[in-house]
């Protein structure tokens, strides 16, 4: 997080990202024919599968350096053993976490058209339930840093370049879908680390037109 050494003015730019940096399914070199099997599947499904495929472009992707300070594991629910889980059996949050469904609906979705894709998605020898089992893990890794540090992205043809940016998916530990309607999604370098702490000001986000 950042420390501000000096007031800052109300409305005051403090940075701006060129939308082309932003990590967003659109912005990845990815092939646009890989994702069109996801046209309708909301914007979860094509940025997950965006962040896998430029995780595993390493040195090659520009967003490499962005790659290297972002976490490549968590300590949230979804990642509990059963074991673990069983001690929380009297919470109501245990049924919120949603891990098997996550992982059956990318199965049925990413998964078969991310192992379609070899010479895209290249992944250390193995029998095919290894190589399941290793994007299932990809897509573990890439859902939970949409759901820490993802932002609502005003796409480009929206006039009122409206504001968003409240930062990432707050209090639920779950990949439930969200409706096909929602904003897009993209990861923003940088801002990632500002405040987003509701009983704070708060920087906020501003996306403009034509950036």
């Amino acid at each position: 997080m950042l420390v501000a050494s000096e007031d800052i003015g109300e409305d005051e730019e403090l940075f701006a990202v060129p939308r082309p940096l932003v990590l967003t399914a659109g912005n990845s070199t990815i092939p646009a024919s890989v994702l069109e099997p996801l046209r309708d599947a909301g914007p979860w499904p094509p940025l997950i599968v965006s962040i896998i495929y430029e995780y595993l472009r390493k040195e090659a992707s520009p967003w490499h350096p962005y790659f290297r300070v972002l976490p490549e594991t968590f300590d949230s629910l979804m990642f509990w053993s059963p074991s673990e889980l069983a001690e929380l059996q009297a919470s109501a949050v245990v049924r919120k976490v949603g891990r098997q469904d996550a992982e059956e609906s990318w199965k049925e979705t990413i998964i078969p058209l991310m192992k379609n894709r070899p010479d895209l998605f290249p992944l250390a020898a193995g029998d095919d339930d290894a190589k399941t089992a290793r994007l299932v893990e990809l897509a573990h890794m890439a859902g939970s840093l949409i759901m820490a540090y993802a932002f609502d992205i005003d796409s480009d043809d929206d006039p009122e370049g409206d504001e968003s940016g409240e930062g990432a998916w707050e209090g639920e530990d779950s990949f439930e879908e969200d409706d096909e309607n929602e904003p897009m999604k993209g990861m923003v370098p940088f801002a990632d680390m500002l405040n987003a702490d509701a009983d704070k000001n708060n920087v906020r986000a501003s996306f403009m037109v034509g950036d």
